[in-house]
């Protein structure tokens, strides 16, 4: 029984690695294909924040549904196809780029109203670029969203009531986000590159995936493990499921809306790729490292006290450390609702990280719409107030959600 609980963890800790380095290369090949069209002028200027908007709204937004139909076994298929579907995306901008360059004299082609050819010299021409970037956008977000559902799946099926997993499967995306995105506009970072790194992730998996059908005697293991979270999670819940839910996804969503809007508040000399690197740095140190600390402080002492420490880094911030600290405890509760949401909802893994994503949209539109609504020149002060209120409200929330998982393994 040692030998065979040795086994799957080591199984566990495999495909866990091949999932984290495949979240990095997932989400820095979406941002790549983003950013890339964006730099040819694929769509008009007008409309960019309509197709970032698209690719959000399908990679976040899907999630809960696709995540209905996988389960733990199933989870490296998920992530498979979304990385074959991403691969069809990034075929396309790699398409749409050749061409838009095959067609522009070569006087032109280091002019900056190179783009005036590309939408102008023809209404067939124009029509044809922006609707082949929005196939190509679609495609990256349902890839990126079978992709995550696989991912999550594997990170919060393992070790059920462990918060360590899940900090440690999300926390490469930020990276890979940042870095794709500068790669992006980089003339010199081909499509080519990108999708081999693609295919060898999808590679990564699928071996992964083959190694674990070979062994008969680990899977009855995992059948074992899965009929063991399900019985603890309808032990601890019984009838309080959908209220822990509830609270973490509204902590999910306010931590999304807070993450978009205290940036906007820094009043620091520094230029703008200073402070995305060092904000997807600290986001990435806080989501992995604050699973661990919940398993070693408790959830209820990380997610709350991270959260009230939040406010005066991310509301007042005196300098730019102080800033990042608290986007880095802002992003060391992520672990904490993935795993109330996951253990709220028995047997539907993938459906409850599908719906932490959905609350991550929704704190994505709601800081559109702040961004149409508020001031944010003149009003400073009253959005840095209603930020502390948020926070605060928030601190409250997660911790009533673990506060439930306490009481339950009381009684």
């Amino acid at each position: 029984m040692k030998d065979l609980q040795n086994k799957a963890s080591d199984r566990n800790l495999t495909s866990l690695t091949a999932f984290t380095l495949a979240h990095f290369i997932v989400d820095f090949s979406c941002a790549f294909l983003l950013f890339r069209l964006r730099r040819v002028n694929a769509f008009p200027d007008n409309n960019v924040w309509g197709f970032f908007l698209a690719y959000n709204v399908l990679a976040f937004g899907l999630e809960f549904v696709i995540g209905s139909f996988f389960k733990l076994r199933t989870a490296r298929i998920c992530s498979c196809v979304g990385c074959c579907v991403l691969a069809l995306g990034l075929g396309l901008g790699a398409y749409i780029e050749t061409s838009i360059a095959r067609h522009l004299p070569l006087v032109l082609q280091s002019s900056n109203d190179w783009s005036d050819f590309a939408y102008n010299s023809s209404g067939i021409q124009k029509i044809s670029f922006s609707s082949l970037s929005l196939l190509a956008i679609v495609f990256a977000g349902i890839g990126n969203a079978f992709f995550h559902v696989g991912g999550g799946i594997d990170a919060l099926a393992h070790d059920v009531g462990r918060y360590w997993r899940g900090g440690v499967f999300i926390s490469s995306g930020a990276i890979g986000l940042y870095i794709g995105g500068r790669l992006g506009d980089f003339a010199k970072t081909s499509f080519g590159f990108v999708v081999f790194l693609l295919v060898l992730t999808t590679v990564l998996i699928w071996i992964w995936g083959k190694e674990l059908s070979k062994n008969k005697e680990e899977q009855e293991g995992s059948r074992v493990e899965d009929l063991t979270s399900q019985r603890y999670v309808q032990l601890f819940y019984d009838d309080w499921r959908v209220f822990p839910l509830f609270l973490a996804i509204a902590v999910v969503l306010t931590r999304s809306f807070v993450g978009f809007v205290a940036p906007r508040l820094v009043d620091f000399t520094i230029d703008d790729q200073t402070l995305l690197l060092g904000i997807a740095c600290a986001s990435f140190v806080g989501k992995f490292t604050g699973g661990f600390c919940a398993d070693w402080l408790g959830a209820r002492k990380t997610g709350a006290i991270a959260l009230l420490l939040t406010i005066p880094c991310l509301c007042f911030p005196t300098n730019m450390s102080f800033f990042l600290i608290g986007v880095f405890l802002l992003n060391s509760t992520t672990a904490v609702t993935l795993v109330s949401a996951a253990q709220a909802c028995v047997g539907r893994v993938g459906f409850a990280f599908g719906l932490t994503t959905l609350a991550l949209l929704c704190g994505y539109l709601l800081y559109d719409v702040a961004l149409k609504v508020l001031d944010f020149q003149n009003d400073v002060e009253t959005i840095r107030y209603a930020l502390v209120a948020t926070l605060f409200a928030s601190s409250v929330g997660i911790f009533l959600s673990t506060y439930v998982v306490k009481k339950r393994k009381g009684v």
